[in-house]
């Protein structure tokens, strides 16, 4: 293997001897498979949804507010007016924000990126596999498998960054193991370039991504191959040491509020994990449990590790070549789902893992080429050994269950998912546009608010606002800090979910901020809760609170119920109620 990657592309796809399109039909298949599902769960969407494109989680609007802000008024925040540290993807707000600029603001420009590079994902897998797995019916399983096992259709229905994320980890994840086995590919100066671009470009899209690459980084390490090793070091190091001078510059954390509000809230992953390194973790028993119990709940990730690790000792038992390219991509596959469950978090919407799966379902097939015909070789050699053949065929057969089940437990929630973002944040979004644009609003859920609505925004949460994040951090967070804040800022209304409120520490906040109403959604699956409730947070803003909601009561989705309530008069007045 001596081509660079951009020749390996078009040799498999163009055939050194021209062969006809229609020999390329495991790759068609999976596109249609794709573009097909994606569609139909698509159009099932937005019969909920009075038509409109609305993705399956309120994070997608953060990336879209942010872009639109880059893209218009040259501001990297959640709002135009001021510089927030709130994406987990500066490339993919990088991204959207140069499709902005190009073609203009659009909601539909995240699925339609994201429906592009999951087909780009298909070439990229089809690429590599073309030639080198001989039966087109495997190549074109493996490719269904990608389609729905990740599950392709579900992260584009999300409008995030998470196809990118793996169309680059199995680029990089196919090349790396490919230097590492070939000194003559590795000396190639184009294919070092390609993996420390992809590199930057990984940890950019994820900050997961560190785990794939620091694992090639030590494999290439240890195959002697130190320059590479420390050129991936530094690509991979130094994007986020540009991101941390831009961020603490403007005063704010070393890496993105999104992570570190989530890993302080819940106490798990990357932050858990680094708090029992440095604390003596052979002391630490709750280390070693993180991934244990990560694993735990996540069977398929068990499934793909296993028939890994079981090719893996099958092929190192036949070859006793520890450097081939798939052993390179067993071992670094492995590395990096235990890093990722020990470091990072799994779930969530079904992303969280997602690369994973993805790379898995990628390297299975790759590294098993030649396996199966040494194990029917194997079986001819006996009985027993057949029969112990066919058992372990038959076993074989058991393992895509878990993947299948989240397959099944995912494709259902995407209409319901995007009824739930449409009938609360969107709407919320619609309203405050109406009623408040240019003014300053209190807010936990903020990516449709502030991608739909031009707004002054307090995030409850800390996601977009410094100094939320800073009372958190320094264990301040109580009513009276935050109220003294949203009096600072002139904050008129506050819409949030009144729960969340009181868990996070702000009990007795009503007795100065008066509900005025709420929404309730039915069905919920997505959202952080069913009801959302409106607060006068300025004495001032009451009446008007009241007439606003009354008014656009009249346009909210038939599904959704919604109330006033006058508390000073200690009664309320449902305007309609649903059983």
């Amino acid at each position: 293997m001596t081509d660079s990657l951009p020749q390996h592309f078009q040799n498999s796809l163009a055939g050194r001897s021209r062969k006809n399109l229609t020999q390329h039909w495991p790759l068609w298949v999976a596109l249609a498979a794709l573009w097909i599902s994606t569609g139909i769960l698509q159009y099932l969407a937005a019969r909920r949804t009075a038509g409109h494109l609305i993705y399956t989680l309120d994070d997608a609007y953060i990336h879209m507010a942010m872009a639109k802000n880059l893209a218009r008024h040259g501001v990297y925040g959640v709002t135009q007016f001021e510089f927030s540290s709130s994406s987990s993807s500066p490339i993919w707000t990088l991204l959207l924000a140069g499709f902005y600029v190009l073609f203009g603001v659009h909601e539909s420009f995240p699925f339609i990126l994201d429906l592009l590079v999951s087909s780009f994902i298909l070439v990229a897998a089809y690429t590599f596999l073309n030639g080198k797995v001989r039966s087109r019916i495997v190549t074109m399983l493996t490719l269904l498998g990608i389609v729905f096992f990740t599950p392709l259709p579900l992260l584009i229905s999300t409008g995030m960054e998470h196809p990118l994320q793996i169309l680059f980890c199995i680029v990089f994840l196919w090349l790396s193991a490919t230097m590492i086995a070939d000194e003559t590919f590795a000396r190639k100066p184009s294919n070092i370039v390609y993996v420390l671009l992809l590199c930057a470009a990984l940890v950019l899209t994820r900050f997961e991504s560190y785990a794939l690459v620091f694992t090639t980084c030590l494999l290439f390490a240890l195959r002697g191959r130190w320059r590479i090793a420390l050129g991936v070091a530094v690509a991979s190091i130094l994007p986020l040491l540009v991101y941390q001078a831009i961020s603490v510059a403007h005063g704010w954390r070393w890496l993105p509020n999104s992570i570190l509000v989530r890993a302080s809230a819940k106490g798990e992953g990357m932050f858990n994990s680094m708090e029992s390194v440095v604390v003596l973790p052979w002391k630490s028993p709750d280390f070693y449990k993180i991934g244990w119990n990560a694993l735990h709940g996540a069977p398929y990730l068990v499934v793909l590790v296993g028939v890994s690790l079981f090719l893996l000792a099958i092929s190192w038992s036949s070859s006793r070549q520890l450097w081939k390219r798939e052993h390179m991509l067993l071992i670094a596959y492995v590395a990096a789902v235990l890093a990722h469950v020990q470091f990072g978090r799994i779930g969530f919407f079904f992303r969280y893992d997602a690369y994973l799966i993805s790379m898995g379902i990628f390297v299975v097939p790759f590294a098993s080429v030649g396996l199966f015909d040494e194990l029917k070789r194997w079986m001819t050699r006996g009985r027993l050994r057949a029969a112990a053949g066919g058992f372990m065929l038959l076993f074989a057969l058991q393992l895509p269950v878990p993947l299948l089940i989240r397959t099944f437990l995912a494709f259902p929630l995407i209409p319901l998912a995007s009824q739930n973002i449409y009938e609360q944040q969107y709407q919320m979004g619609l309203f405050l546009h109406r009623y408040y644009s240019g003014r300053t609003i209190a807010a936990n859920d903020i990516g449709a608010i502030s991608f739909l609505a031009d707004i002054h925004l307090v995030d409850l949460v800390g996601l977009a606002s410094a100094d939320i994040y800073h009372l958190k951090e320094e264990h301040e967070f109580n009513t009276a800090r935050v109220l003294q804040l949203c009096d600072e800022r002139n904050v008129c209304i506050a819409v949030a979910y009144e729960y969340w409120l009181e868990d996070g520490g702000l009990t007795g906040f009503q007795e100065r901020w008066k509900k005025v109403g709420g929404w309730k959604i039915q069905h919920d699956v997505v959202c952080g809760s069913n009801v959302v409730s409106f607060f006068a947070v300025q004495p001032s803003a009451k009446r008007e609170l009241i007439e606003n909601l009354r008014s656009f009561s009249k346009t909210l989705p038939a599904d959704v119920d919604h109330w006033l309530t006058f508390d000073a008069l200690s009664d309320s007045s449902r305007l309609r109620t649903k059983p």
